[in-house]
């Protein structure tokens, strides 16, 4: 009776050994499900990332560029203005001599 009890015990050991290789594997080859899922969600993001930054610095360049289109424009209306109120200076001068001083 207590060999049969010692074969009991040695085939219950050899199932707990079987069914620890098991819950092993099933966990290795949960990592790597996990790493592989792990590395192309690090992929995907990069790429999303990638693309939003693209379209971030697109748009900065072209309100950059509009920024630089609408100073440059309102400088040259200024020194339109500038121009055009220095001639009316010179015509104000000459009005005012020929009519005060002559």
């Amino acid at each position: 009776m207590a060999e049969q009890e010692i074969d009991t015990i040695k085939h219950l050991i050899e199932i707990e050994k079987s069914a620890a290789l098991l819950i092993t594997e099933a966990q290795t080859e949960a990592d790597k499900k996990i790493a592989l899922a792990k590395s192309k969600a690090d992929a995907n993001f990069k790429e999303q990332a990638a693309k939003i930054v693209s379209e971030k610095e697109a748009a900065y360049e072209a309100r950059i560029k509009e920024a630089a289109a609408k100073y440059n424009n309102l400088l040259s209306e200024y020194k339109t203005k500038i121009e055009n109120s220095l001639k009316s200076i010179d015509f104000f001068n000459n009005i005012a001599e020929k009519y005060l001083f002559a």
